[in-house]
C-alpha cells in the first residue's frame, strides 16, 4: 500500500528545494519572479489534491488553512512584489513552514 502523505511530500520536493534555492535572490532580483509563480502553483496543485487518505494532522492543517500562505506568495510574485513575495516565503506565517510541518518525517524532509 503506498503512503500517499509520502508520495505527495516527495512530488513537492522539487519546487521547494528550487524556491529554498532562489529565496536569498529574491530582494534583489525581479528576473525569479516568475520562476517563483510557477513553482508556487506547482505546490497549490498539490495542495488542491486535498487530504483524503492523509491522517497527518500538520499535512491536514496545512490543507485545512487553504493554502493562503502559498497563494499569497504566488500573487506576491506575480504581481512583481518582491518584498511581499519575500514576506509570504519565509518565518511561521510564511508558505514553507506549514508543508515542511506538514511533510516533516517523510524521506528528504
Amino acid at each position: 500500500m503506498s503512503d500517499v502523505r509520502t508520495e505527495r511530500c516527495q512530488a513537492m520536493r522539487p519546487a521547494i528545494l528550487e524556491l529554498i534555492g532562489l529565496a536569498p535572490q529574491l530582494l534583489g532580483s525581479r528576473d525569479i519572479l516568475g520562476r517563483f509563480t510557477e513553482l508556487a502553483n506547482d505546490l497549490l496543485k498539490i495542495h488542491a489534491l486535498g487530504a483524503d487518505g492523509i491522517e497527518d494532522p500538520a499535512y491536514r492543517a496545512w490543507i485545512n488553512d487553504g493554502g493562503r500562505a502559498l497563494r499569497a506568495l504566488r500573487d506576491a510574485a506575480a504581481a512583481g512584489d518582491r518584498k511581499a513575495a519575500f514576506a509570504a516565503y519565509g518565518g511561521q506565517d510564511g508558505a514553507m513552514f506549514p508543508i515542511g510541518q506538514g511533510c516533516s518525517g517523510t524521506p528528504g524532509f
